[in-house]
């Protein structure tokens, strides 16, 4: 329930504040996308587990799938709503393939005791698939000032508004911890995916991506040797 409402909240706060930045559409659309939605599965769920154990990777395995729900379907929606009109942009989550396909294998888990070998030979590939995907759209440039911006955004809004939920709840404090660090994660490389499909500012959302995701392993490297 605090993801959920979490996550439904800050796509409206980051949607508005994304708004007032001054770049053309395609931009907006791809920071508004990388810095709301973190890299919860391919950083997320190794990193809680390396410092949670067993309660940090359930703790990421929840928010990764709540996430990829709002990703695909809030994230889709709002990310259009900067180019397109509400309706047009409900179309395109509509038509979204990923959605579907996250909610069936969230239906079928209730009756399949596991998924056929296949899947798994399929999901090892597309985990090398998709940063070599966002590989071949980062272009190294010069840093835009609505990088600070979004950095903002990412490492400072987000934390600090889950912050303020976890206020509202009495969570044990590792969890509490877990929860904080996810939301400061790194852009998902799923965003830079979207920005593809979706024409939009593909080089921008991998530059940031990249960036993003440099400075956050630099930051754990440095805490890890601490603790």
């Amino acid at each position: 329930i605090i993801s959920s409402v979490f996550l439904l909240a800050i796509n409206l706060v980051h949607f508005y504040l994304v708004r007032k930045v001054r770049m053309n559409g395609k931009k907006q659309a791809s920071l508004f996308l990388t810095t709301t939605y973190p890299n919860t599965a391919f950083l997320g769920i190794p990193i809680l587990t390396f410092f949670f154990q067993e309660t940090g990777a359930l703790l990421a395995a929840i928010f990764t799938i709540i996430t990829a729900i709002f990703h695909f379907s809030f994230g889709v929606y709002f990310s259009n709503m900067y180019l397109k009109k509400s309706r047009s942009a409900l179309a395109e989550v509509i038509k979204f393939p990923l959605l579907w396909g996250t909610v069936i294998a969230l239906i079928l888990s209730f009756f399949v005791q596991s998924a056929p070998e296949w899947t798994f030979q399929f999901s090892k590939s597309a985990i090398y698939l998709a940063p070599f995907v966002v590989g071949l759209a980062f272009k190294i440039g010069r840093i835009e000032r609505s990088y600070i911006y979004g950095f903002a955004l990412k490492f400072l809004v987000m934390p600090a508004l889950l912050f303020a939920f976890l206020l509202l709840f009495e969570l044990p404090a590792p969890q509490e911890i877990a929860l904080l660090l996810l939301s400061a994660l790194p852009p998902a490389l799923t965003s830079t995916i979207l920005a593809i499909r979706y024409r939009l500012d593909e080089k921008y959302a991998a530059s940031i991506t990249s960036y993003f995701t440099l400075i956050f392993l630099i930051i754990v490297f440095i805490i890890s040797l601490i603790y």
